[in-house]
């Protein structure tokens, strides 16, 4: 049977809440997430289907204006993949067709049952192919809720931004899809002419690499460790030759704040590249809280007034830790040291945090991905690149390791190379 919007509608979805209140849920669900719907009683399986799909596409939508997308205001369906616009316009196109098949059978004349009989002739939609439906529609009017959110206050979302998941029991509160445009207004401007083009993403001839370093997390297939060490290298060879070069570091004047273990692989990079000045910082991040762990006070006394200071870390998350290593390192919010993070994955919450706090700070990135999850990782992200650079770096490898990094001369004195080789062991024995 259709309803007065001509939707036709069968099982579980006809006997639940009208199309309107299913749509008003889907939205609240795509911008806000499931609980926002909540209020909504004999919500059905393909109805909550249908809204982690529209809230996929919701998050999708978002990304594609993280990266520098057209203006969705102009067309919501902009930046989408192109199987999900294309079932999106699919079951719109569906729609429209059962609409006119409603519309003719009433201008027909019939009345009664005659009447009736046309419209149940109306091949109806399966359920879950309604509730798509109905999330199409929704998408469509996501332009609203993306003008509402373009006027959001930045300040109070970074304000808030690290702390309030403690309150509901989680590591971080992910970023609702306004949020996720709000930050991406932002992020979008440090892109710009506007915001002195502080932020660079992107390297090229990588995506082979990107495909292996991410191959465990996108399938569940293991890589060698000597397999991923190949692939990163390779990625952060580019990110590093391309910070270089549009940054103007040179080794005299510049220094590489190297957080242990999973930054090695990049100050390893920059080694290579004849920069020989580095600040060991031996930190962590706690696993229960996401909060980053220093132990120990850094060294800066190599730090002159002048340098440049590259703050290297593959995996730019929530950027607590690099806040914490330059505020250990003395750089304050109103700092005029000149700063450069580079890495290899970053989310877009990190360099919102980071931005907003150390307005100076120039960004160089592989790679931005989509989001932060309630533990604070980088969705799609690869898991953690410390793990998998040195899963056999023990023993024997270990020695290895440090004798070319000793080489290299990324080392200060011979105390820095045995609390490192301490951290190795420690890390292996708690894992």
């Amino acid at each position: 049977m259709a309803n007065e919007d001509g939707l036709s509608v069968s099982g579980e979805v006809a006997a639940g809440p009208s199309v309107d209140e299913i749509e008003q849920a889907l939205l609240a669900t795509a911008l806000h997430g499931p609980e926002a719907a909540s209020q909504l009683n004999g919500l059905s399986a393909p109805v909550q289907f249908a809204s982690t799909l529209l809230r996929d596409h919701a998050r999708s939508l978002a990304h594609y204006v993280l990266i520098g997308g057209e203006d969705p205001l102009l067309n919501p369906l902009a930046g989408l993949p192109d199987d999900m616009r294309g079932l999106i316009l699919m079951y719109l196109a569906k729609v429209r067709e059962h609409e006119k098949a409603f519309t003719r059978a009433v201008k027909s004349g019939a009345t009664g049952e005659s009447l009736d009989a046309k419209i149940a002739a109306i091949e109806p939609l399966p359920s879950v192919d309604a509730c798509i439906v109905v999330a199409a529609r929704a998408l469509l009017r996501l332009r609203d809720d993306i003008k509402s959110a373009l006027r959001q206050n930045e300040a109070d979302l970074f304000r808030t931004m690290l702390t309030r998941g403690r309150s509901e029991g989680v590591r971080f509160k992910p970023f609702s899809v306004p949020e996720l445009f709000t930050a991406g207004r932002y992020i979008t401007g440090l892109q710009s002419a506007e915001g002195n083009f502080r932020l660079k993403v992107g390297v090229p001839n990588c995506a082979p690499h990107f495909e292996t370093i991410r191959k465990e997390r996108l399938t569940g297939v293991k890589v060698p460790p000597v397999e991923f060490r190949e692939s990163a290298d390779h990625i952060i060879d580019a990110v590093v030759d391309r910070a270089i070069a549009e940054s103007k570091l040179d080794p005299e004047h510049t220094v590489i704040a190297v957080e242990w273990r999973s930054a090695l692989a990049m100050a390893q990079a920059f080694a290579k590249r004849g920069f020989k000045r580095f600040i060991h910082i031996d930190a962590n991040r706690k696993e229960s809280t996401s909060d980053p762990s220093m132990h120990s006070v850094p060294d800066v006394s190599i730090l002159r007034p002048d340098d440049v200071l590259v703050m290297a870390d593959p995996m730019l998350a929530t950027g607590k830790s690099m806040a914490q290593a330059l505020e250990a390192l003395g750089i304050n919010p109103g700092s005029s040291r000149r700063v450069v993070s580079v890495s290899v994955i970053s989310a877009p919450e990190g360099i919102f945090h980071l931005g907003k706090k150390f307005p100076g700070v120039e960004f160089f990135t592989a790679a931005l991905d989509q989001y932060l999850n309630e533990l604070a990782f980088i969705c799609i992200g690869l898991g953690d690149f410390g793990d998998l650079y040195f899963a056999d770096v023990v023993g024997a490898l270990l020695e290895e390791f440090i004798n070319y990094w000793k080489s290299l001369g990324m080392f200060n004195n011979e105390q820095e190379m045995a609390a490192l080789r301490l951290r190795f062991v420690e890390h292996k024995n708690r894992v």
